[in-house]
């Protein structure tokens, strides 16, 4: 009975052995799972990594597209504005020709009927009356507003 007690004892040894091999088995096979999971789990962030990478290459595309017609946009307007600006002084110029002009008519004119009042006043022998004297105060008074409004306008126009 010796031997089966050595050999049960033998038995024992080696089933605690196996046991031990199953139980480190066991827990490789448990992170041998854990690793797998973290790789999926990975791969996942990865992928969603990838997504949005392309995501946002797309929105920086559209954005690059986006800004380079803006700065053609800024161009184009840039170009219009100073054109604008140059016609608007050449409407001012002509303006200030126009009004210049206007203003040399009328002064010729308010000398030339200045000149004619004069004249036809010399050249009458009739006694003017209370209504007459008015009446030519009234013109000689309006040609000199006219005269006085005509040399403020044309001040203006040169500073």
């Amino acid at each position: 009975m010796d031997d089966s007690g050595a050999i049960l004892s033998q038995i024992s040894a080696y089933k605690d052995l196996l046991d031990e091999v199953n139980e480190e088995i066991e827990q490789n096979i448990q992170k041998t799972r854990e690793i797998e999971s973290e790789i999926v789990k990975c791969l996942e962030v990865e992928k969603d990594s990838v997504t949005k990478e392309s995501d946002l290459l797309k929105m920086l595309s559209m954005r690059d597209f986006e800004l380079s017609g803006l700065v053609q946009i800024a161009a184009t307007s840039r170009n219009s504005c100073e054109s604008l600006a140059c016609d608007l002084r050449l409407l001012q110029m002509n303006k200030d020709e126009t009004i210049k002009r206007i203003s040399q008519k009328r002064l010729s004119n308010l000398k030339w009927c200045t000149k004619k009042f004069k004249t036809r006043l010399a050249c009458s022998n009739f006694s003017l009356t209370w209504e007459s004297k008015k009446d030519l105060l009234g013109i000689s008074s309006f040609l000199l507003a006219v005269s006085f409004k005509q040399r403020l306008y044309q001040q203006r126009i040169r500073s």
